[in-house]
């Protein structure tokens, strides 16, 4: 039958004992009766409810409810107590569980909840969880903290399981109060999403002082914010298992200022969105998706740890208005972004990114602030920004509002590849290329800031185009350039000497063409180079205003690098010669020293410095390698092209030079593997092999091998020097062959195809892969390219007939 407790002045009412059962038969209820349970205890110990009769329980005063150990319920459970306990209960039914009371009571686990779950803290003192033994919970859970305390769900023991929903109701009247979840648990399952509510308090997932003790949640489930107006969320060891979903988990923080939003040590699989007035940390955690992290306003300075992975796709915004509410990111451990990464700065307040760690970046970098805020990476002493990965990589602004940005200290090392430049970037402590090329333009160019410096970097890291370095110093500095054009590696260093602390900027490039020798040569130059020349101008900091000497001291110094296909052949006799502004058209000899001694005609590499002697280097202009009167530096042989193509049985090969000094001949070379090369014939030089005029040369191979082959030519000086040109490549059987000519050209370039290349495709691209031109070839005639809209500089001609592809690099001098 029904059973009516009333418990007026005795210590309690118990069913059940260690050794005894109690079982309640079905349909009937167990209630309180008119004369309460104001005090003492109601236990339900050993207590079986057969059938699924609801149960409604209410203790006042400060009556205390016990569930269990070892009790089970068939129908649903609705309670009202000052204290609550669930010791190693069964209910099968919903659970409606109120505690309003003043105690902090610990229940020890064991529960089995199969129903859909509310319980709710209203009272003063805690109400805790799964204190040692772990409760299970197999459908929907709701916590709801509305009082002074709060509640502790999984609090400590082993691998508690929510199969359900888990709503987290964080109101409380006190802004102490809290909802904990598994602060020292390890191995809680949350197999479902998760929401969470809250006025003010705090709301915990895990704890980062205890190690191991994660919450994971299944793959495919989110945490998400219901509404959330306040107070502050920890998301502690809070673990995602699974791949990406899709899925998106945002937290939202509706307020204007209050509340605090901190992550450590955690993993987000699905996409993550973060807003919240103040994100006071971000610390040790992987973001696998789509992530968005936004600072709204707040009121307090962040400075996130740092040591966290962004996966994928990331901004992080600081919205704050107030100039003090900056954004510090990763101050103490670094972090790598191995997406795209996007730092915004929306207000006044600042952000800085790899504050004071040395942060990785793989993937394109995009900065937006207002036009009176510099986005600054690597604010304090140790903050780095290092650019890794095999992949291309562009650092961008968000808008052209938004300021150059600025790195203090940034580090090129990529395995391969480049970072390519969309904005003007300003480096104010150090440039350290190791691994990777930046691609830089007139515009997005590096600007190395006053007392900065730079390494020279390596054959695999440079800046692909042009590089600026301020100056402001009353005496002597060396200012490195990393500078390269394409796949030539060509630093320079100076070594300057200023009268006076103006600052001047120094703007460097080195072009991959031939230096001019229609200028007027010294009479201590022999010639120059055929590859390369540097151009070095001077401006005053902040204009266009070119000085080339105003504000120097003295003379001063310059070191050019050069390697093997630079054609140098005898170092000590090599030397550097420039214009000047007086003179533009005509070489000055400043002398060079350094350079490697000859090894009997094998091309060198190494560097040359300049001496001021028998010229006077004090002004700045455009230079170039030149070779002296009297002996052998090839430097001017400068081969226009070298073809090879099937006409009925033979290989026709051409070649024309466009100067040449004391040269003898050249010896036709062959090889069926590109490498091993068999000679074949001799061609003499025209005339007496000196001339500054177009020589153009043929040749016939009677014999060729079927199938592939490989020609170069052996071009042999008078004194018995040699060196090699390019290898041109020819298949025999398919009779075809594409030739791109003059080299260098000036207002057209010709290109003669087999039948094979007709109708075909030629595109010109720039060196930084940009199409400038495209027309349709035909193999019935020269096709003539109009190239007068071209500036000077290096280009691609590339044939395509939708199957066989050639590329051709090729010089435009003007």
């Amino acid at each position: 039958n029904n059973i009516i407790v009333n418990n007026i002045n005795g210590s309690g009412v118990y069913f059940g004992s260690n050794t005894g059962t109690a079982t309640l038969s079905a349909g009937n209820t167990i209630t309180v009766g008119a004369g309460g349970f104001a005090s003492g205890t109601l236990s339900l110990r050993d207590f079986t409810q057969l059938g699924g009769t609801p149960q409604s329980i209410t203790l006042t005063g400060s009556g205390s409810l016990t569930y269990g150990p070892a009790s089970t319920f068939g129908g649903n459970v609705t309670s009202v107590s000052p204290t609550l306990y669930f010791h190693g209960c069964t209910f099968s039914g919903t659970t409606n569980c109120t505690k309003n009371g003043t105690t902090s009571d610990q229940s020890n686990g064991g529960n089995i909840f199969n129903g859909v779950s509310n319980i709710t803290n209203s009272g003063a003192g805690y109400l805790l969880f799964s204190n040692g033994t772990l409760d299970q919970f197999s459908t929907n859970v709701t916590f709801n903290n509305t009082g002074t305390s709060g509640i502790y769900p999984a609090y400590n023991s082993a691998n508690n399981t929510f199969n359900g929903l888990v709503t987290l109701n964080n109101t409380p009247s006190s802004p102490a109060g809290f909802i904990n979840f598994a602060p020292y648990n390890t191995g809680t399952q949350i197999n479902n999403n998760v929401i969470v509510n809250q006025t003010q308090g705090i709301t915990y997932f895990g704890n980062n002082l205890t190690a191991g003790n994660f919450v994971t949640q299944a793959n495919g489930f989110t945490i998400n914010s219901g509404t959330i107006s306040g107070g502050d969320l920890y998301l502690y060891n809070y673990k995602q298992a699974g791949s990406t979903t899709g899925n998106v988990s945002i937290i939202n923080n509706t307020s204007p200022t209050a509340g605090n939003l901190f992550i450590n040590n955690s993993t987000f699989y699905d996409n993550f969105s973060g807003i919240y007035p103040n994100i006071r940390n971000v610390q040790a955690s992987t973001f696998n998706g789509t992530t968005t992290l936004t600072k709204t306003g707040g009121n307090n300075q962040e400075v996130w740890y740092g040591g966290n992975s962004f996966n994928g796709s990331t901004t992080i915004t600081n919205q704050a208005s107030t100039i003090s509410y900056y954004l510090y990111i990763a101050g103490s451990a670094a972090d790598a972004y191995n997406g795209d990464v996007s730092f915004v700065q929306a207000s006044n307040a600042n952000i800085y990114p790899n504050y004071n760690t040395n942060c990785l970046y793989a993937g394109n970098v995009t900065v937006t602030s207002p036009s009176t805020n510099t986005v600054t990476f690597g604010n304090a002493a140790g903050g780095i920004a290092t650019m890794t990965n095999t992949s291309a990589q562009g650092i961008s602004k968000g808008n052209a509002a938004t300021p150059n940005p600025t790195f203090t200290r940034l580090v090129m090392n990529k395995a391969s590849n480049a970072v390519t430049l969309n904005t003007r970037i300003n480096v104010s402590s150090y440039l350290t290329m190791t691994g990777g090329t930046i691609n830089t333009t007139s515009v997005n160019i590096v600007n190395m800031n006053n007392a900065s410096t730079a390494n020279i970097g390596n054959s695999s890291s440079y800046i692909n185009g042009p590089m600026n370095y301020d100056m402001a110093l009353n005496g002597s500095t060396i200012l490195n350039f990393p500078i390269g054009k394409l796949a030539d590696w060509r630093p320079a260093i100076l070594a300057l000497k200023h009268s006076a602390a103006t600052p001047y900027t120094y703007n460097a490039e080195v072009f991959d063409a031939p230096a001019p020798t229609t200028w007027t040569f010294p009479a201590t130059i022999d010639t120059v180079s055929g590859v390369h020349y540097w151009t070095i101008n001077r401006y005053t900091t902040g204009t266009t205003t070119s000085v080339p000497a105003t504000g120097l001291s003295g003379n001063q110094i310059i070191t050019l690098y050069f390697d093997v296909n630079d054609q140098v052949y005898d170092g000590a006799n090599l030397t550097i010669v420039k214009n000047t502004a007086g003179a533009p058209t005509a070489w000055i000899d400043i002398g060079g020293t350094g350079g490697p001694a000859a090894l009997g005609g094998i091309a060198l590499a190494g560097s040359v410095t300049s001496t001021s002697n028998p010229s006077a280097f004090n002004s700045f202009s455009t230079f170039t390698l030149g070779s002296k009167i009297g002996v052998w530096n090839p430097l001017p042989v400068e081969m226009l092209y070298f073809t090879a193509k099937p006409v009925e049985e033979n290989v026709e090969l051409d070649w024309a030079t466009a100067t040449e000094v004391n040269n003898s001949k050249f010896e036709v070379e062959r090889s069926k593997n590109g490498t091993d090369f068999d000679y074949v014939t001799t061609v003499n030089a025209h005339g007496n092999g000196n001339s500054t005029q177009t020589q153009t040369y043929q040749s016939f191979d009677t014999k060729p091998y079927s199938g592939t082959s490989y020609y170069r030519l052996k071009q042999i000086d008078k004194n018995g020097a040699f060196k090699y040109t390019n290898i041109a490549q020819v298949n025999f059987d398919k009779k075809s062959f594409v030739a791109v000519y003059p080299n260098p050209a000036v207002n057209s370039i010709l290109v003669n195809v087999s039948t094979d290349y007709d109708n075909a495709t030629a595109k010109i691209m720039d060196a930084l892969g940009r199409e400038v031109l495209s027309q349709n070839i035909s193999a019935a005639m020269v096709n003539t390219i109009n190239a007068t809209t071209l500036e000077s500089g290096m280009y691609y001609v590339i044939i395509s007939n939708g199957t066989d592809v050639t590329k051709t690099k090729i010089t435009i001098q003007k």
